[in-house]
């Protein structure tokens, strides 16, 4: 790419960059101080926090596709899922079509968690936001509104 090129990138992409890095920082710092203690309390480590939210959005998965979305061997969330099946997170039953697969999925203990989560995720949001103005409130909210189906494009 021709110096020109890069240096007009930069220029569109610095500013976005600073503003986001301060923006997750800022959400990072409250977000972690408020929940670390529930996840040091579950022992959570961060894949096996990523495979409860992974489930709750696509039901359930198979240990294979839960290593493939995490990047993981298949002998390492084999470990993973057995950690959380331990914790009685999550359930694994035979697959209803393939009597040697097995299906992983939320328990009902696993989902009281996300949504204890959820609830102390809102609580460290609203301290954060704490102090900001509705009008900008709102002003935000609607830009996130229409950014995210940029963002979203189902590698999370």
């Amino acid at each position: 790419m021709p110096r020109e090129n890069r240096t007009q990138v930069h220029r569109q992409t610095a500013r976005p960059s600073t503003a986001l890095h301060g923006f997750h920082a800022a959400v990072m710092r409250q977000v972690m101080a408020d929940l670390s203690a529930t996840i040091q309390q579950h022992d959570l480590t961060p894949a096996q926090l990523s495979t409860l939210f992974r489930l709750r959005a696509q039901g359930t998965l198979g240990v294979s596709m839960i290593a493939n979305q995490l990047g993981l061997s298949s002998g390492t969330a084999s470990h993973l899922v057995e950690r959380l099946i331990g914790r009685a997170l999550v359930v694994r039953t035979e697959h209803p079509t393939d009597r040697r697969g097995r299906e992983i999925s939320l328990s009902p203990d696993g989902q009281a968690f996300l949504e204890h989560f959820d609830a102390q995720l809102d609580t460290a949001l609203g301290k954060l936001t704490h102090g900001v103005p509705d009008a900008l409130l709102e002003r935000l909210t609607g830009v996130l509104d229409e950014v995210l189906p940029y963002l979203d494009r189902g590698t999370g």
